[in-house]
């Protein structure tokens, strides 16, 4: 994530939504990072357009980028999918929604769902072995694989909106769990 707002950083592009990068702590303990991320928006009046919950995202090269999503967020699917087709990237992007998953309430995409927003939860595949441990290794981090990620991850924050989206700039919210 942070190799992500330094690559949007340099590349001088101006967006039309506002572009926040949250770190989210204690998601094994009760996604409580999030959910204080998300109650306090809330209390603020500050929605949020659409979260892009990177988990994880650029430890390894993988060979599939996979996300699930709720009905809320289905456009912002089909969107990032239609974005994915226009990129030559090195992995495969997929989604499924989560009913077919039995339910995704178990990752920091979930407290944005619980507030009614739109969140995807992307992931690459296969996962970093150990993964959220204080043993996960730093090794494991594939550096190649961001830049060609990086508009796939922004692509919410494109200056055309989707026919979907809200006539108001509202945030998104690109996170990362710690």
């Amino acid at each position: 994530m942070i190799e992500c707002a330094r690559l949007l950083g340099e590349s001088g592009e101006t967006f039309e939504r506002t572009v926040q990068f949250a770190l989210f702590n204690a998601e094994e303990q009760g996604l409580v990072g999030s959910f204080e991320h998300v109650d306090r928006r809330m209390d603020a009046d500050d929605p949020v357009e659409v979260a892009f919950i990177l988990d994880p995202v650029g430890y390894n090269p993988g060979d599939l980028l996979f996300f699930t999503h709720d009905d809320e967020s289905a456009g912002f699917a089909d969107d990032l999918l239609d974005f994915a087709a226009g990129l030559d990237l090195f992995i495969d992007v997929n989604g499924v929604h989560e009913s077919l998953i039995g339910g995704d309430a178990r990752a920091d995409h979930y407290p944005f769902w619980n507030a009614g927003w739109p969140a995807l939860h992307l992931g690459s595949f296969p996962q970093p072995t150990p993964y959220h441990t204080a043993d996960a290794p730093t090794a494991s981090l594939h550096s190649p694989s961001h830049a060609p990620l990086t508009p796939l991850v922004s692509s919410p924050c494109r200056p055309q909106p989707a026919p979907h989206a809200p006539p108001l700039p509202l945030a998104a919210v690109v996170g990362l769990a710690v």
